[in-house]
């Protein structure tokens, strides 16, 4: 069976976090995916790597997967490609505006703990928030903070990949792209996975974190981020290798 999707993955000297996350994305992704790996470690290009990557694709869909993803929910991809396949039904109102009645981007929830809070939908402003078929989709928001998927043909149209100055981060200029072209964003409330972007996980490598943050020292970010440093079980069990049974746990509760 030839996969129609390709998942994009740039890694930056967090070797710990890659293998993981590799591991896991293999564990029981649902379908067949084609994997693209570029690594910064000699020159690092952060996440504008990806405009490298999308060359190399010719899958139906793009999946972008980030290092510090690190448990993936059983049929993750199978679910993410099933859900982005849905109309997102966009009022008459908004077609009339020119937005299309098609994903644009489409990511997946996190998984949260004391150590990595969650976002919690009601942090979001004008949040719509509907369940189609097997899916709870959030929208009207940015997509972002899971795994994200895109069509091929769509992404290659818009080419929104570049450089912004007032943002950190080659998706950005791609979100931005999508928004300018009216394609609808969101997230699904219901394929789940963990992913470990907080300060905490990222003291593991502080001198990647501090280039990533610009010079924002860890003691630093403590003063900004809801953080339990104090908390060392979920990097003894990364480090041991037992981080499946980990997220499992927090997957388990997150679901009661």
């Amino acid at each position: 069976m030839q996969p129609i999707c390709t998942v994009g993955l740039v890694s930056y000297k967090r070797p710990l976090f890659l293998a993981e996350c590799i591991r896991s994305m293999y564990r029981n992704p649902g379908i067949p995916f084609e994997l693209l790996l570029h690594s910064n470690d000699l020159n690092n290009e952060g996440s504008y790597a990806l405009e490298k990557i999308f060359k190399q694709v010719k899958t139906k869909y793009f999946v972008v997967v980030e290092e510090d993803e690190l448990w993936f929910q059983d049929n993750w991809l199978k679910n993410l490609v099933e859900a982005f396949e849905q109309k997102p039904d966009i009022t008459e109102e908004g077609l009339n505006m020119g937005y299309k009645n098609e994903w644009g981007i489409l990511a997946s929830n996190t998984l949260g703990d004391t150590v990595n809070p969650p976002a919690m939908p009601e942090q979001y402003i004008g949040l719509i928030r509907f369940v189609k078929g097997n899916y709870t989709y959030w929208t009207n928001i940015r997509a972002g903070g899971g795994v994200m998927i895109f069509k091929t043909d769509v992404l290659r149209k818009l080419n929104p990949f570049g450089k912004d100055s007032s943002l950190n981060g080659g998706l950005y200029p791609i979100i931005r792209g999508y928004e300018k072209a009216k394609y609808p964003q969101g997230r699904v409330e219901n394929i789940y996975i963990y992913h470990a972007f907080s300060p905490y996980w990222n003291s593991l490598y502080p001198k990647v974190f501090e280039e990533k943050q610009k010079g924002q020292t860890i003691e630093e970010a403590k003063l900004f981020f809801n953080v339990d440093y104090t908390n060392k079980f979920p990097m003894q069990m990364l480090k041991h290798g037992k981080f499946d049974e980990y997220a499992q746990t927090i997957y388990t509760s997150n679901r009661k």
